[in-house]
């Protein structure tokens, strides 16, 4: 969601930069209220970054850093087309394979999961939180073990989450 404002924000901006951006943790107006970490973001996706992706979201950008945890410079590739005819821009696989892979994509999507799993499956929620406060971790040790086993994270719901854990005990009677 930040990813789909910053890229209208950028595309909206007219004039023509020559100089070099910033992207660390300040608040940009365009985004939700909260104080949202954009150097995690960027800091994972850029290097993933092919000259359409740069185009789409960044133009007019030409150079960008990103001061945090330790600068990174970023140079607009040469066969990097103008402006974002594309909006609102989704993300390519190459890149939401790195965003996920990326430590603070996988708490977003953690949290995503865990936040989907008390909302819409609350008792189910209540009865895994064992020991409390411990099912956001449980669901982050499941997506990592996913990934370690080389499969794809990108569109796991709470859902799948529920069934391997369903999966799992039918397999312990089974023992």
């Amino acid at each position: 969601m930040i990813l789909k404002r910053l890229c209208a924000f950028l595309s909206s901006c007219k004039v023509k930069t020559q100089g070099i951006a910033f992207i660390d943790s300040t608040k940009i107006a365009v985004c939700h209220n909260l104080r949202i970490p954009h150097h995690r973001v960027f800091g994972a996706l850029v290097p993933a970054f092919t000259p359409s992706d740069w185009s789409l979201m960044l133009s007019p950008v030409i150079e960008l850093v990103i001061d945090r945890p330790q600068p990174m410079r970023f140079c607009r590739p040469e066969a990097c087309s103008e402006g974002n005819s594309e909006i609102p821009f989704t993300l390519g696989d190459h890149l939401l394979a790195v965003w996920l892979r990326s430590p603070y994509g996988l708490k977003v999507l953690t949290n995503s999961l865990y936040c989907d799993l008390w909302e819409n499956h609350g008792e189910m929620a209540k009865q895994l939180d064992k020991p409390e406060g411990s099912l956001e971790q449980q669901i982050e040790q499941w997506l990592r073990q996913k990934l370690e086993a080389g499969q794809r994270i990108e569109k796991v719901s709470s859902r799948d989450y529920l069934l391997a854990i369903e999966q799992e005990k039918e397999q312990e009677k089974d023992r």
